[in-house]
């Protein structure tokens, strides 16, 4: 069986907003045999939805904003980037 392509979804958290809760709608019905979704949020505490993603497969990748932490956010990218390539 091929893994399932991996879909990243850039939010700043994922709380029950309308974006992150519009992408949660469409994550629990997703096929997850052949697509997986992750998260790049820029906030580090604890999101509603955090829980429920990993639970379902899915990963959160917390990436600084880059005008806060330049060389944060690029040490994170890279991180980011590094761990999907793992995952092939």
């Amino acid at each position: 069986m091929t893994e399932p392509k991996r879909v990243l979804c850039i939010v700043s958290v994922m709380d029950a907003g309308g974006a992150e809760t519009f992408l949660m709608k469409i994550y629990r019905k997703l096929d997850r045999s052949r697509y997986q979704m992750d998260f790049c949020v820029n906030v580090p505490e604890k999101g509603l939805y955090d829980d429920e993603i990993r639970a379902m497969g899915g990963r959160l990748y917390v990436v600084p904003c880059k005008s806060e932490d330049m060389a944060g956010f690029g040490r994170a990218a890279i991180s980011m980037c590094c761990a999907s390539r793992r995952t092939r």
